[in-house]
């Protein structure tokens, strides 16, 4: 939070598999609480938790997840889907997505970085999700894009990811530097694309 105090960074939605972890998950959900709570108290940085499911896994393990995140509303807003994308389409995930809805989580879902344009497709029409996160390949389908600026839907942007899963191998070539990507996207949204996720690589 330091980092992000140096960047101007005010509002951080912060995503967590808060069950990889060797630990339980009340003692890391206890750690990103106190964690927020100093954010908060020591940088005037407001955050909030988004849980996501990891997408290799089956989808019954998302579920024990969200049965977690249900006992910890008062800490987590949203639910998401990271991990390798690559052979799990979103669609694996429908039902949990579906159960999560209806219990007051806002959903959101990485899609489209290393998977293709479809599966930013099935995020938005299946998961029903309010942001997508990474998203670069739903340039390859510009009806994609006109839907996703007519929708409204915000995009996020980890060009380091991007870098470290080959998806963009050089920064200098990454679409956000496209005068006809960016120009694009600008002119449709009227906001701006790229909301940054700063990570150390």
């Amino acid at each position: 939070f330091k980092q992000k105090t140096a960047y101007e960074i005010r509002n951080c939605d912060w995503s967590s598999d808060v069950c990889s972890s060797d630990l339980s998950f009340d003692t890391v959900l206890s750690g990103i609480v106190d964690a927020f709570d100093r954010a908060r108290t020591d940088f005037g940085i407001s955050a909030k938790l988004i849980l996501c499911f990891l997408r290799h896994l089956p989808e019954e393990e998302a579920f024990a997840t969200l049965k977690q995140a249900c006992r910890c509303k008062d800490h987590i807003f949203a639910v998401g889907l990271d991990s390798s994308e690559k052979g799990h389409p979103p669609s694996k995930f429908e039902r949990v997505f579906r159960e999560a809805r209806e219990q007051g989580f806002v959903p959101v879902a990485h899609a489209g970085e290393e998977g293709p344009a479809a599966y930013v497709c099935e995020a938005i029409d299946l998961l029903q999700v309010q942001r997508i996160d990474h998203g670069n390949r739903a340039l390859e389908d510009p009806a994609l894009i006109a839907r996703i600026a007519r929708q409204q839907i915000p995009m996020t942007v980890c060009p380091l990811s991007n870098r470290r899963l080959q998806v963009t191998p050089d920064l200098k070539t990454h679409p956000l530097r496209s005068e006809e990507h960016t120009s694009e996207l600008q002119s449709q949204f009227r906001i701006s694309y790229a909301v940054f996720c700063l990570k150390k690589k």
